[in-house]
């Protein structure tokens, strides 16, 4: 409720300002990631391991409105591979074993952003607000079938030509959801830890390329003069 209560406030602000940017724009973007699962429990009896943080990737569709120059709403259609690996040790009554474990959990990410920008013909920006995430698929690990969390990010748009930019984007996308589903997947069964809570959360390298369409806002302005 207080997100809502935040971007409406923004939205009436905005209403007061007029620049001379285009109405909307639309693109693509992706680049590399890295995540890590925390508050995981992965010690038990004869068995340890030690989490790390692994590197994967994320791409997707992107929309953004601008109601005035400096303010604007973003929201992207986006596949993201989230994950960790573990070396294990894992003892029978005979001999003990070694490996490496990568689960990973494939999710469509969908923000809901607030982006506020500076400067003219270079724009540096910040954006932050919710996202839903929708699990696709998942390997080594029994989880829900959902996420959400604050995403958060900051970069530059660089124009190409008068419809055209490119853009650099460093993004957190912060896990607020016990995702776990009471168990987790090792070699040989499942195990259940009941009073664990599982929470995942992602940095982004978004390399983007958008299009402007729309009339310029400046355009709109005298036309309803």
């Amino acid at each position: 409720m207080k997100y809502i209560f935040s971007l409406n406030i923004i939205l009436s602000f905005s209403t007061l300002v007029f620049g001379q940017e285009y109405k909307s724009l639309i693109g693509i973007e992706g680049g590399p990631n890295t995540s890590i699962v925390t508050n995981i429990d992965y010690d038990y009896g004869n068995r340890t391991s030690e989490i790390n943080p692994t590197i994967a990737y994320s791409t997707g569709l992107f929309f953004q409105y601008n109601f005035s120059k400096h303010i604007s709403f973003r929201t992207n259609f986006a596949f993201e591979r989230k994950g960790y690996f573990y070396h294990y040790q894992e003892c029978g009554s005979s001999a003990c074993r070694t490996g490496i474990a990568r689960p990973y959990f494939d999710y469509i990410i969908i923000p809901l952003l607030v982006r506020i920008n500076f400067g003219q013909k270079i724009n540096f920006f910040v954006n932050g607000g919710p996202y839903l995430g929708f699990l696709s698929k998942a390997k080594n690990f029994d989880r829900k079938t959902y996420d959400t969390g604050i995403s958060l990010g900051l970069g530059i748009a660089i124009p190409i030509n008068k419809r055209l930019l490119i853009s650099l984007e460093a993004r957190n996308n912060r896990g607020l959801l016990n995702v776990k589903n009471g168990y987790w997947y090792s070699m040989v069964n499942l195990v259940e830890y009941p009073d664990s809570k599982v929470f995942i959360r992602s940095t982004n390298i978004l390399i983007g390329f958008a299009y402007k369409f729309g009339k310029k806002q400046s355009e709109t302005k005298e036309e309803n003069k």
